[in-house]
């Protein structure tokens, strides 16, 4: 896994993902979260990374992205003794479940900036980070219990 991890980590530092990947990939992320609150009610206008009212504004900038805790579910998954297609579930749903959460941290985030700004370094640098890694920890978790019964399932099986 440790390998895995480092490879993910070296295709990101390359400056083609950091330049071609990273800038849209955050782009797409503003515009989500702010069409996401606009279906809520809430009047908001998004300029490339940011999502503002008048009320508050967020940046998304690298490390809001979802991108780390993503790769350490994914090495966690492909590193698992398991057979290919009980890795597939693992991955898409493991990565759905991180993109959702990450949705729930940005919305989040611009309303505590909203009505507790004091709190938001707070939510964004300790509560949110933490939580990510506990939730990759978590998704890779509840998929391997999963795995291993299926994989447990196609034993008996097949003996």
């Amino acid at each position: 896994m440790l390998i895995l991890l480092g490879v993910f980590e070296i295709v990101l530092s390359t400056d083609f993902v950091k330049e071609k990947f990273v800038p849209p990939y955050l782009r797409q992320w503003a515009r989500v979260s702010g069409e996401v609150m606009a279906m809520f009610g809430e009047d908001v206008t998004v300029s490339g990374t940011a999502v503002s009212s008048t009320r508050y504004e967020v940046n998304i900038k690298k490390g809001c992205d979802a991108i780390q805790p993503s790769i350490l579910l994914i090495a966690a998954v492909l590193a698992s003794p398991v057979v290919l297609w009980t890795k597939v579930p693992g991955l898409i749903l493991g990565l759905l479940f991180l993109m959702g959460m990450n949705l729930v941290r940005i919305i989040s985030l611009f309303y505590i900036g909203v009505y507790y700004p004091a709190a938001f370094d707070i939510m964004h640098h300790d509560v949110w980070q933490v939580t990510f890694i506990f939730l990759a920890i978590l998704a890779w978790g509840l998929w391997a219990v999963w795995a291993a019964n299926k994989t447990a399932d196609v034993g008996h099986a097949v003996a």
